[in-house]
Order: C-alpha cells, then structure tokens, then sequence
C-alpha cells in the first residue's frame, strides 16, 4: 500500500475480551490479517497478548510487536526476547502510579523497548494541559544509549516486511515517516520502526 510501512490490529487476545470468540477462532482471524498485510507488502505488529508472542510470531506470523503497560505487567522481557527490537512499548501515568512505579523505573529496565514513551491515556494534543509525553533514552540493538537532535522526521531503515512467500526483506532507506507521539511543535525523540535517525531530513 503507497505510503504505509506497517499495520497493528488491536487486540491479539480478543478471546480474553468477548465471549463470542475463542482463542482459535482469534487466532485463525489473525493469520488472515498477517497474510492480507504481507500481500499488500505491508510488516504487521502483534498487539499486546505477551503470553502468546512467540506463537504470534513464529506460527502466526507477525513481523514485530506493539505492548501497553509491559513494565506494570513485569512482561517486556516475553517481547523483547521474541521480537528484540522491533518493539513498540507505551506506558501510561496512571497505570505507573498504582503500580507503584515511576517513568524512570521503566527507562531503568533492561528488557525494555529500545524507545518507550509514556503517554496521557487519552492521547490528547499537544496544546492541552492534560497532555503527557515523555521518552526514555533511546537504545540501539545492542542497548547503547543513542544521541539525537529533535529530528522532525526520521528515516525507516529496516524494519522487517515480509514478502508473500514468508521471505522477510527491509523496508526500503529513506523512507520518511513521522511516527511518534507528538507533545509539541517537534518530534523529541522518534522511532522509526527500529532504528532512530538524529539528523533532520
């Protein structure tokens, strides 16, 4: 599909949530949106569901993984040791504090996603009072802090995409995106599916 990358369908664990389905038939629903994005040239993301990861992954057939709350939960380790990387990880405040936690608890944790963000649950714009965003430190893949300049736009290197015969393959270089959570006139600290560029385009 012309300027798109990736989709993330939202929720894995459908099964947990309605009573109308169960976890074959989730499963079995998934693995057509896994074949559907792959025939359009598109990576899919796993959404939440950890204890099925490496099932999502390796039988189902999911390119990468989108998680709340995996610091609340104590399960960032069941992604990150599935999908290293290629992990998108979003904390919320009021999850944080009941669990006891804070931000930088989060940022302190070595099974993290290489750029967690901490955002206000109802995604609110950036002019609004109530509106939280926050970023630990960027890791690159082998969990070295990385500097960046407030790019406004980053560059997608290599994020997985699979091809129709299950062959994975990167997303072209050079590719503009404008991913990450936006709490002001610039983007801070962006991901790039996997890889986080410091120059400006």
């Amino acid at each position: 599909m012309d300027g798109f990358d990736a989709v993330e369908v939202d929720n894995l664990d459908t099964w947990t949530r309605f009573t109308a389905i169960d976890e074959s038939g989730a499963h079995a629903l998934a693995a057509s949106y896994v074949e559907r994005a792959h025939a359009a040239g598109l990576s899919i993301g796993q959404k939440n569901a950890a204890e099925v990861a490496q099932f999502a992954h390796d039988t189902l057939g999911f390119d990468f993984a989108v998680t709340e709350e995996c610091a609340v939960w104590d399960e960032c380790g069941a992604y990150t040791s599935v999908y290293g990387r290629y992990l998108l990880q979003i904390e919320y405040p009021d999850a944080l504090t009941s669990a006891g936690l804070t931000f930088d608890d989060v940022c302190a944790r070595t099974d993290r996603a290489p750029l967690p963000i901490l955002r206000d649950r109802d995604l609110v714009p950036p002019d609004d009072a109530d509106c939280v965003y926050a970023s630990c430190a960027p890791r690159d893949k082998v969990g070295v802090a990385v500097a960046l300049q407030e790019p406004e736009h980053c560059l997608i290197s290599d994020m997985p995409r699979r091809t129709t015969s299950g062959a994975t393959k990167p997303v072209a270089s050079g590719h503009r995106d404008t991913v990450g959570a936006w709490c002001g006139t610039r983007c801070t600290t962006c991901w790039c599916g996997a890889t986080m560029w410091g120059s400006r385009s």
